[in-house]
């Protein structure tokens, strides 16, 4: 993520861009295969549980969405799919 600045010094403009870098968490493949394997009632049931219809849940799945790392959610992830937490998770970082 950037954040660009424009300003001017005289008679000359300049550019100031500055790089954020963002630290996430994502499902790791592991996790995502077996959320991918799991039968269609099986998810609509996680689905429920989490408190999503079933369109967002397959999206966040198909989209490794951050959301699916939130606490609430990782815990009935985990729970269906009885991984320890760091089976589940992989560090990312984007710029």
């Amino acid at each position: 993520m950037q954040n660009i600045w424009k300003f001017a010094f005289g008679n000359v403009v300049c550019i100031m861009i500055q790089n954020k870098i963002q630290q996430t968490m994502k499902l790791s493949k592991v996790a995502l295969l077996a959320l991918k394997g799991m039968g269609r009632d099986q998810k609509k049931e996680l689905a429920s549980r989490i408190g999503l219809t079933e369109d967002t849940f397959y999206r966040w799945i198909r989209n490794n969405d951050d959301n699916l790392t939130k606490v609430a959610t990782l815990a009935v992830i985990q729970q269906a799919l009885g991984l320890e937490q760091h089976h589940l998770l992989e560090d990312t970082i984007a710029a």
